[in-house]
């Protein structure tokens, strides 16, 4: 029953992107990529050792860092209204804390960068990811704290992110943690794969995330949104102007749209890094990512 329901899952995200934006709905396409990607499962309950490798071939249809860039003037805002949008806590192996973004796409499951869960080995097999996931917290639509995870079961991470050195401009940069906890009133996000010529609608996109400074304050538990537009894609990666910080990382990057007076939110990546001389970036849902996160026998 969950595999069907997963399937289902993907069914529902294409038609939802295709429906929201016909408004317009040429956005959607069948674009794939083509090779098959090994994923690195490491066990949270076991302090972040490796568990198991497992692979992912293409497919041609799914069923029916440096985060920190304020581009020109800082124009995100507070907004706690997101509440599948989630802080991920993690302590690196150098013993100091980070925070990152993830977002809830599953009933167990929530997506994110990989950066944020696994650091890299430079070519050597893992023994450990490195990082370690502390705590999720969830926050209430006023921005008191809600739902609070502490024993996430595993980070799944592709391999050539695992075993690969350190960019900032890496299309491996995603990864999903499976929790026991059933989410499934957290999962207000869909996925979906923009095609091309999305760049020449103008349409608006945003990104959501817990950044560490907003107009150069500091911030803690501060859920924010900046809006912008894509300004260029290749096949793995969007390149974007919304205004990002450090925190960011792992947030979605989604278009907004409502129909018959409700919104829908759609992801079309997931956010990675920044550049403030140019534009922030991300990994892009292709069929290989929706395979991942929402018909994946391995989670």
């Amino acid at each position: 029953m969950k595999k069907l329901k997963k399937i289902l899952a993907v069914s529902t995200a294409v038609f939802v992107l295709s429906l929201s934006l016909s408004l317009p709905t040429d956005c959607v396409s069948a674009a794939n990529s083509n090779n098959a990607v090994s994923y690195t499962v490491f066990s949270l309950k076991r302090g972040g050792t490796y568990k198991t490798k497992y692979t992912l071939n293409p497919v041609d249809t799914l069923s029916s860092t440096n985060a920190r860039a304020v581009i020109g003037d800082d124009t995100r805002v507070v907004d706690f209204s997101k509440s599948g949008v989630v802080k991920i806590n993690f302590t690196a192996s150098n013993g100091e804390s980070y925070w990152g973004t993830g977002f809830v796409v599953d009933e167990h499951t929530i997506a994110t960068a990989a950066h944020c869960v696994c650091e890299q080995t430079n070519g050597k097999n893992a023994t450990n990811s490195g990082s370690k996931v502390t705590e999720i917290n969830f926050f209430n639509s006023d921005g008191t704290p809600g739902l609070s995870i502490t024993d996430a079961v595993e980070v799944h991470v592709p391999t050539l992110y695992v075993n690969g050195s350190y960019s900032d401009y890496n299309p491996y940069d995603y990864a999903l943690i499976k929790v026991n906890e059933d989410l499934s009133d957290y999962a207000i996000f869909n996925l979906g794969i923009m095609n091309d010529n999305f760049i020449n609608k103008q349409t608006a996109v945003s990104v959501t995330g817990f950044p560490k400074k907003v107009n150069n304050q500091e911030v803690h538990n501060v859920m924010c949104t900046g809006t912008g537009f894509i300004r260029q894609s290749d096949d793995n990666e969007l390149y974007y102007d919304i205004d990002t910080f450090g925190g960011n990382s792992g947030g979605p990057i989604y278009i907004t749209s409502t129909f018959q007076g409700k919104a829908y939110y759609t992801v079309i990546g997931i956010h990675a890094y920044g550049d403030a001389n140019s534009y922030n970036g991300g990994a892009r849902i292709t069929t290989n990512l929706l395979q991942f996160y929402k018909n994946n026998p391995y989670i």
